[in-house]
């Protein structure tokens, strides 16, 4: 019975210190990242370094920006984050489908006046295709990926 009570004590204890060392040794995920990849390295006070991943050892980082190579000792690293792929095609879609129910709808309400079907339905096709021009354009300008971050010692 008192083997329980120790194992009742113990369990969250030692689940506590598995977490704690998964968090502490995660330059692991970081030598994990493909070469090619995006990422956003900090180091110091100084402003974060954007390239692709060239190589990373033990000790150190290489990272390609433009045609110049940056290279980052490990213990100057203060995070690193990896750049997610976007969602540019669905941001497209929803504005496409946004502006053209909303060009439809202000195109049936400034045909509301006009008789003739010829008439009303022309400034809806048109109040439509200006929505779905709009919606395209916003699906476009809305921020695509994220970053997320990797190491932080």
């Amino acid at each position: 019975m008192r083997s329980v009570h120790h194992a009742i004590v113990l369990i969250p204890i030692l689940s506590l210190v598995v977490t704690a060392q998964g968090q502490t040794s995660n330059w692991d995920s970081v030598k994990t990242i493909a070469p090619g990849a995006e990422v956003r390295v900090t180091v110091g006070n100084s402003k974060a370094v954007r390239g692709k991943l060239e190589t990373v050892t033990e000790d150190n980082l290489v990272i390609r920006k433009s045609s110049a190579t940056h290279s980052f000792p490990r213990t100057d690293i203060r995070s690193i984050s990896l750049k997610e792929k976007g969602n540019r095609v669905r941001n497209v879609l929803i504005g496409m489908g946004a502006g053209l129910a909303a060009g439809l709808g202000i195109g049936a309400a400034v045909a509301n006046n006009c008789s003739g079907i010829a008439c009303g339905g022309f400034r809806i096709a048109v109040g439509g295709l200006i929505g779905l021009g709009g919606g395209i354009i916003a699906g476009l300008e809305l921020p695509s990926g994220k970053w997320r971050e990797v190491y932080h010692p």
